[in-house]
């Protein structure tokens, strides 16, 4: 997959989770395994057919958002490999891997331990998927801080560098910026 399809990774998680739910929603109300009355998303991938569903889909999208979260650190790998002596922000990358490596597997736990028949499973699966997702992408914000204010101070350097030339160079041309006085 060439560098120019990546965006196509958050995209597919994007179409793929509510359709999923949808698809799942849809067939367990019409078979009769729900009550059509907004149920737990789990609920509507309790039973066969739509648990078989429900499992494959998510087990894909777990997998695509691994793929995302690998393709993002490799980004920040790469981006401060050759921009950078920053120690923190290496760690902390390493550390958004981490977490949204398990984050992804929550959501496979998710997928394939039914609510009905391994609660504490599936539950564990919930919490690492919501809870560390979360703390993911709080990661994902911090680096994100960082390289901003990095932009800011490199482009802050820049425009005072082009304000010393420019005051430099004008000095001479004085005589040329005042204004004159006609009498």
């Amino acid at each position: 997959m060439g560098s120019s399809y990546l965006y196509l990774l958050p995209l597919t998680v994007f179409v793929l989770f509510p359709s999923t739910f949808i698809i799942t929603y849809t067939l367990s109300v019409l078979l009769h395994h729900t009550e059509p009355d907004f149920p737990y998303i789990s609920d509507t991938g309790t039973y066969s057919p739509e648990s078989c569903i429900f499992g494959q889909a998510l087990n894909l999208g777990a997998l695509v958002i691994f793929i995302t979260i690998y393709v993002r650190y490799r980004q920040i790998k790469e981006l401060y490999h050759n921009h950078s002596t920053s120690s923190h922000i290496v760690k902390l990358n390493r550390l958004g891997l981490l977490i949204g490596s398990l984050a992804a597997l929550g959501i496979s736990l998710v997928a394939n331990f039914q609510e009905t028949n391994v609660f504490f499973v599936h539950i564990t699966g919930a919490l690492m998927a919501f809870g560390l997702g979360t703390v993911y992408i709080w990661v994902q914000v911090r680096e994100k801080i960082f390289l901003f204010v990095c932009i800011i101070v490199i482009w802050s350097e820049g425009d005072c560098c082009s304000a010393v030339v420019q005051t430099l160079a004008l000095r001479d041309y004085r005589p040329l910026i005042e204004p004159t006085v006609e009498r």
